[in-house]
């Protein structure tokens, strides 16, 4: 009776088990394997640290050599060597533009009044203090600590004696460069493309362009080919007109026709030597 009872209860837990859960159960809930980020190489880990640990080296000997102050204390005492070391890494990841924005709150800071002096004449010379956490250091020690040179801060002093705290922009930003060719040129250099393109692909139409069609065009020719073609053009039908150079038609020629293909000159070399050596036929 025992070992019928015990089959009876076998057969219950086997059936509700291919079965499912009975109704109105709760459905169970499957656990999420938590994704764990793959470990770090140690080679890549040990180089860093090797990375790190010559850089702290480099700032702590840097340190020791002492700054201009030769009658005072340095002004690298009681500077921890691995924070500047840290500094001078994300000083050197700013852009440019950051960079001058950087420095010019840092002198903004310290500078007196860039427009007067105490006795209300006007300022000739702008004098700065040089801080680095709250002390007074040398301009040496600034500089380096800074990750800038001394040719930067004279620069941003300038724009802030100028122009305040404002973004700094090149002088000929905005200009016309003085070597810029005239649109005349640029249109004898078309000209002469679509002719040389209509000559060499018969399939191209009239009318259209290269950058019109769908597919690439292939020409019989290599760059240097297609630009004596075109200075020799401009010599006989156009001899008063500036030649652009090769650099600059190579240039034009990818931005205007970026569907045109060139051969290459070993092929086109190698394709007329075959043709010379063939046999005339009948």
């Amino acid at each position: 009776m025992q070992s019928a009872g015990i089959a009876q209860s076998v057969e219950a837990i086997l059936s509700q088990c291919l079965s499912g859960p009975p109704p109105g159960a709760a459905p169970s809930r499957k656990k999420r394997k938590q994704k764990t980020a793959a470990p770090e190489a140690p080679e890549a880990a040990a180089a860093d640290e090797v990375a790190g640990h010559c850089g702290v080296e480099e700032v702590r000997i840097r340190f020791g050599q002492g700054c201009e102050c030769q009658d005072q204390e340095s002004c690298f005492r009681n500077i921890n060597p691995e924070a500047v070391y840290k500094h001078r890494l994300n000083i050197a990841e700013l852009t440019r533009s950051e960079q001058d924005m950087y420095l010019m709150g840092v002198t903004m800071a310290t500078l007196s009044n860039p427009q007067e002096t105490a006795r209300h004449t006007e300022r000739k010379r702008l004098r700065t203090h040089y801080v680095y956490q709250g002390r007074k250091i040398c301009l040496e020690a600034f500089l380096y600590l800074e990750n800038c040179t001394q040719y930067q801060l004279k620069r941003i002093r300038k724009h802030i004696k100028d122009h305040g705290v404002t973004p700094r922009v090149h002088g000929n930003h905005g200009k016309r460069p003085h070597n810029r060719f005239p649109l005349d040129i640029y249109q004898h250099a078309t000209a002469f493309l679509q002719g040389y393109i209509q000559k060499s692909s018969p399939k191209i139409q009239k009318s259209g362009s290269s950058s019109s069609s769908s597919s690439s065009i292939q020409l019989p020719a290599s760059r240097k080919t297609v630009y004596m073609a075109y200075a020799e053009y401009m010599e006989h039908f156009e001899p008063g007109v500036k030649v652009l150079g090769y650099s600059t038609l190579r240039h034009f020629m990818k931005l205007q026709f970026p569907l045109l293909k060139f051969s290459d000159p070993k092929q086109l070399t190698a394709h007329a030597h075959a043709q010379a050596q063939a046999p005339p036929t009948c």
